[in-house]
């Protein structure tokens, strides 16, 4: 259609009436998506009795009844610029492809193949890093919806762990996640743990991704083995024990993948007893971590059972 062309509406059922300044045809426009139909007609019939019936889905023909949008609803000759509705859908386009880029980002730096976020287990919140404390949810369970309310009671409220701030990269991942743990620590065990949780974290070989393999969290339950001989009556030693079985639980559920047949049984063997060692803590938050983590159907690969 060229710009010269003159447009006039007609009364009823969205066509368009072009008069060409060319032949002088009358013609019909409409429009199917994004392409304009243009059809030639011996007289205006959009005023019979019959369009009207067929319009209302009464009678006629059913490429009658079928309605289409007029042109003039979103047509524009080419090169004029895109009206309000136009645009309004390219923002709304622009907005979907941001959204999706944060929430890769935010994948991207958890690690492939590390725990990503859930939303909904305090074991995640305490033992990963990757989950502010909103993202924490009351469970209908009343032992559970206990744990959480002592768990949020306990945190103090100038804590890091109220502002939460996701990494700005993953070279920021590592540190951020620790000084996360150091705060978590203190929360469960106490403000005199802040020492012994600030010199366990600085010499914690701490993962930014496991790959979907064992050998990452078995690493760092080894550390946490070994810095236990060193410091037998540290005050964060149940936490730790609960820190160790996430990680033994985590390399358990990652061998049973793999099919490692050989592995997996001394993982959940040390697992088993890790846990027992928390539970003899009389911290009751200690308790409520234990419990909490051997309910989970998984910590970090779905499907693989409990140990």
């Amino acid at each position: 259609m060229g710009l010269g062309a003159s447009v006039r509406v007609a009364g009823v059922g969205g066509l368009g009436r072009l008069r060409g300044p060319r032949d002088g045809r009358r013609r019909f426009l409409t429009q199917e998506g994004d392409r304009v139909v243009s059809c030639g007609v011996p007289r205006p019939f959009h005023h019979s009795r019959r369009h009207l019936l067929a319009e209302r889905g009464k009678a006629g023909p059913a490429a009658l009844i079928r309605r289409r949008r007029p042109v003039w609803a979103s047509g524009r000759p080419k090169g004029q610029p895109p009206g309000e509705k136009a645009m309004r859908r390219i923002f709304r386009g622009l907005w979907a492809v941001l959204v999706a880029a944060v929430l890769m980002g935010e994948e991207a730096l958890a690690g492939k193949g590390y725990p990503s976020p859930r939303g909904s287990s305090l074991t995640d919140v305490v033992f990963t890093g990757l989950q502010p404390l909103e993202a924490l949810k009351p469970s209908r369970d009343t032992t559970e919806r206990r744990c959480l309310q002592k768990y949020l009671a306990a945190v103090p409220a100038r804590s890091i762990l109220r502002s939460f701030k996701a990494p700005a990269s993953p070279e920021d991942a590592v540190p951020l996640r620790k000084r996360y743990l150091v705060e978590q620590m203190v929360t469960i065990v106490g403000r005199k743990a802040r020492a012994e949780a600030e010199a366990f974290t600085a010499a914690l070989p701490l993962g930014a991704e496991w790959e979907g393999r064992s050998e990452g969290p078995l690493r760092e339950a080894d550390f946490t083995d070994e810095w236990l001989a060193k410091h037998p009556g540290a005050s964060i030693a149940p936490f730790l024990q609960l820190f160790k079985a996430h990680r033994l639980r985590a390399a358990y559920e990652a061998a049973r993948a793999r099919h490692e047949d050989d592995a997996w049984p001394v993982f959940a063997r040390r697992y088993a007893e890790a846990l027992n060692a928390a539970r003899s803590s009389p911290n009751p938050l200690i308790l409520c971590l234990a419990a909490d983590l051997e309910a989970r159907p998984f910590v970090y690969l779905e499907g693989h059972g409990r140990p």
